[in-house]
């Protein structure tokens, strides 16, 4: 409750008022026009407002403006007003409240963070990371109004994450179209919805991407290190709980802990490997449920619910991976539905254990995603169809399955090799050299 004080308010006396930095908000009424009178704010500042009482007896307050831009007469006409409107019935701070927050829902960062984001949340399984993305990059766009977007200005707001990039900034040409995706379909929403007549952002183009870029896999010997990671880490666990045994058979505690002689001291080794043999998405793979791996036919399925392409599907396991799940499925029991959880709840995300094993396995820059990269990869090494490596990674269309069959180096080289080179080493003349 701000401390209260009446006087008979005059331009003098006004002028000699201040707010005191760090004190509590104080009032001081005009005895002359009841409700009407000036702020002295905790920031120094100092205000006209109005306080009244509305219908539900709550006390509220209107603020007409600072006392150094409003002169005490324009501030005593404008209170006047407010306070017949507020005889009348009328919550004038209420009404004003709702006007703000009608202007702001008005602009593009309003309408991101309000309807759009809980249609996103509702209808888009990441579509509150794809707001987010957006949001945190608006710049100029952010109050502009949905109105008064055009191609123009989305050219800007592009050409100006373009100069972040020059100015440092890592933010590749893959993730800046990404964001002009997001807006896109942020926009085609709000032309669904009657906000706006058409989308400007259609009126713009993506930026030319490098399409041959071959994708990022972990090559054997970055394996190698990631799994000798993998088996430290297990053994280190292992002996820590097998210290903490011992201190709690000492005081005659009970142990919160599985057994130290188990396989795996937690999901990481099991996590990582069904990574690496199934090709899963991280979330495709914190959403496995044990209904969902046979054994006996030796397979695992994504659920459509939890796939990026809302596709079912089901891929073989490997022995390697069959006896690793087998082995984790013994350990943990059947008290949770979920292959990889915490707490009868499924894990959420594997930044932190991918962060503890990228740092010991010496691999700065690489990510869990490329787990997956390494599983096709492989697989299109290994010999295998463009339409059944599609089919085990789940891609809806063919063309993101073809940036796996020429990702490996040595494949090329020895297809150079098989049609230029001499079997017995010497320098093949071309057909043009041998008719001379």
């Amino acid at each position: 409750m701000p401390r209260t004080s009446k006087v008979r308010l005059t331009a003098a006396y006004i002028a000699g008022l201040e707010g005191e930095p760090g004190r509590n908000l104080s009032f001081v009424a005009d005895s002359q026009l009841r409700g009407f009178g000036v702020r002295l704010l905790p920031s120094g500042g100092v205000s006209y407002a109005v306080v009244y009482t509305n219908a539900e007896g709550k006390r509220r307050w209107y603020s007409i403006g600072s006392t150094k831009a409003v002169s005490l007469p324009a501030a005593r006409r404008q209170a006047e007003q407010l306070l017949a409107r507020i005889a009348l019935g009328e919550d004038v701070a209420e009404e004003r409240a709702k006007a703000r927050a009608k202007r702001k829902a008005d602009t593009l960062g309003g309408f991101l963070r309000g309807e759009y984001l809980d249609w996103a949340r509702a209808n888009r399984r990441s579509g509150a990371g794809a707001v987010e993305s957006l949001v945190c990059d608006l710049g100029e766009l952010e109050n502009m109004r949905l109105a008064d977007i055009n191609a123009l200005a989305i050219e800007r707001w592009r050409k100006g994450l373009l100069s972040a990039v020059a100015k440092g900034r890592k933010l590749s040409t893959a993730t800046i179209n990404r964001k002009r995706a997001y807006l896109s379909a942020a926009l085609g929403k709000a032309v669904d919805w009657n906000l706006i007549p058409e989308n400007p952002a259609r009126r713009t183009h993506a930026l030319k991407e490098d399409k041959g870029r071959p994708v990022r896999r972990l090559m054997p010997d970055e394996l190698e290190r990631l799994f000798a990671a993998l088996e430290q880490r297990n053994e280190e666990q292992r002996a820590a709980r097998r210290a903490h045994l011992a201190w709690c058979e000492e005081r005659g505690l009970p142990f919160p802990w599985g057994s130290p002689d188990a396989r795996f001291m937690d999901c990481g080794i099991p996590l990582i490997t069904l990574l690496l043999h199934t090709g899963f998405r991280a979330r495709e793979a914190l959403m496995l449920t044990w209904a969902d791996v046979d054994f006996e036919r030796r397979t695992v399925r994504v659920q459509g619910a939890h796939a990026k392409s809302y596709s079912t599907r089901i891929v073989p396991m490997s022995r390697t991976l069959a006896d690793v799940l087998n082995s984790w499925r013994e350990q943990c029991g059947g008290g949770c539905p979920f292959v990889f959880h915490e707490n009868g709840e499924p894990l959420t995300d594997t930044r932190k254990l991918w962060y503890d094993l990228r740092k010991r396995a010496r691999l700065p820059k690489a990510r869990v995603h490329d787990l997956r990269h390494t599983y096709g990869s492989t697989l299109a090494e290994s010999g295998a169809d463009i339409e059944t490596v599609r089919s085990l990674m789940g891609h809806s269309v063919l063309t993101t399955t073809a940036r796996y069959l020429h990702s490996s180096g040595a494949a090329k080289a020895e297809a150079v090799a098989r049609a230029f080179d001499s079997p017995k080493g010497e320098v093949v003349p071309f057909p043009a050299e041998k008719q001379k």
